[in-house]
């Protein structure tokens, strides 16, 4: 009798002990991210909301995806074909990243400066803050095995136009390009990050870049991706620029 009622206590106490780890490799699972990253493969977004403690929301896409707290205090998207990506929150945290393999052409046999620009356009209040990652990598594997920058900004700092990453790329290169964005309003305050900011590219005049995705800013506004103009264009526009002021000047 007092066997059976050993084995009993002995097979509760397991289901107990079974259920605690189970409870905390799902909360391990729950905990591990709170926030946007890279997910693997050679393009994607992902967007996720954290209203709180471990708790979090991911949303996961190819090219685009976006996702909304029910409470309505947190948002966040991500989408390759504009460039856009946005992040609010009035309380937790939201983010969102999105990458792509670029793939860029027409640039000197020397290799040339690219520049990944970030446009903000934004607004932090209170104890809230905001973070920007750029990430341009030749590793296949990972967007953080190469050039990198994560400015961060409270509402005391200074609110950045933009976020410039430079890195040099060479004719066939194949850059796998990061782009995360999270808003972080845990105290009181509002992180508006959702004006929206854009992705665009600094190219030398004449370069140009394909994607894995096939549709990395195909639907950017037109000043989005921009090129940077050769010294030879800077000098021609200079010299007509002198001309011009030469012929004013003897009317």
């Amino acid at each position: 009798m007092k066997s059976s009622s050993l084995l009993h206590r002995l097979g509760v106490l397991t289901v107990v002990i079974s259920t605690l780890f189970a409870w905390s490799d799902q909360a391990q699972a729950i905990c591990a991210v709170t926030e946007a990253r890279y997910t693997g493969g050679t393009y994607g977004a992902q967007a996720v909301a954290s209203p709180g403690g471990c708790f979090r929301t991911p949303v996961g896409g190819t090219a685009s995806t976006s996702v909304q707290d029910s409470s309505a205090e947190l948002s966040a998207s991500a989408d390759l074909s504009t460039g856009v990506i946005t992040a609010w929150s009035s309380g937790g945290m939201s983010s969102a990243a999105m990458w792509d393999t670029v793939h860029f052409s027409g640039l000197s046999d020397a290799g040339a400066d690219v520049v990944e620009r970030l446009s903000l356009v934004g607004h932090i209040s209170g104890n809230a803050r905001g973070w920007v990652s750029l990430g341009a990598s030749l590793d296949p594997s990972s967007p953080f095995n190469g050039n990198w920058t994560n400015p961060f900004f409270g509402s005391s700092d200074p609110f950045p136009s933009t976020v410039d990453l430079h890195f040099t790329a060479h004719n066939g290169d194949a850059f796998l390009v990061f782009v995360g964005l999270t808003a972080d309003a845990w105290g009181a305050g509002v992180a508006d990050l959702s004006d929206p900011p854009t992705l665009s590219f600094v190219l030398p005049q004449g370069a140009s870049f394909t994607s894995d995705s096939g549709v990395l800013l195909n639907n950017a506004p037109p000043a989005g991706n921009h090129a940077l103009p050769e010294p030879s264009t800077l000098l021609l526009a200079a010299a007509s620029l002198l001309a011009l002021t030469r012929q004013r000047s003897r009317r």
